[in-house]
């Protein structure tokens, strides 16, 4: 009987493991979307679960039973304990700054952002000023995409800027990506950062 307690133990405590195992290698992926004034962020894991990450969802109010209050005793005066000093030299802050940066670089490397788009309308008091605007607007979202690709894994679906000279487009900027990133590599990212700090005797 406690041999076949053991295994099935055994058994359960393998498979949350393995199950752990493949949520560290299954990439995750954050989809945030910007429309009419408003920011919502999803968390997908798998391509099957979803859930909202932000506007959370409001709590209802619990009203509590209000209490007298107690009388409070007097504070008894204790001794000030000396505070401790930290020790900052110029090469620990450069480790930690080394460090700060290596973790960056590999989270940049970690991170793509797919599906983009990015729909933009410019309008303004006249036609001359709107294409004035749109041209600005143009050259403008084509330079920041070309600076961020060196940083960054974009892929773009649908990137519009709209001359509206008319005023007809009444829907405001819209945005919206994925941001994936497997998690094994943002720990590896974390623990490598770790290490460095505990190679420069900063931790």
């Amino acid at each position: 009987m406690m041999h076949t307690f053991l295994m099935v133990l055994l058994w359960v405590v393998l498979g949350l493991l393995a199950l752990l195992a493949v949520l560290l290698i299954v990439p995750a992926a954050v989809a945030v979307e910007y429309k009419q004034g408003e920011f919502t962020a999803r968390l997908k894991l798998l391509g099957i679960f979803s859930f909202r990450l932000y506007p959370m969802k409001e709590k209802a109010d619990r009203k509590k039973k209000k209490t007298p209050p107690r009388p409070e005793s007097a504070p008894k005066e204790q001794p000030a304990k000396p505070e401790p000093k930290l020790h900052m030299t110029f090469e620990k802050v450069q480790g930690i700054l080394s460090a700060a940066g290596a973790f960056m670089r590999r989270v940049f490397r970690a991170l793509h952002f797919t599906g983009i788009v990015f729909i933009l309308p410019i309008h303004r008091d006249d036609a001359a000023q709107t294409a004035v605007a749109y041209g600005r607007a143009q050259a403008w979202v084509g330079g920041a995409a070309a600076a961020l690709q060196n940083f960054l894994n974009l892929s773009f679906r649908q990137v519009r800027i709209l001359a509206d000279f008319t005023g007809e487009i009444t829907a405001g900027p819209y945005f919206s990506c994925k941001i994936g990133a497997s998690p094994i590599i943002m720990i590896t990212a974390a623990l490598y950062a770790l290490v460095q700090l505990k190679n420069e005797h900063v931790l």
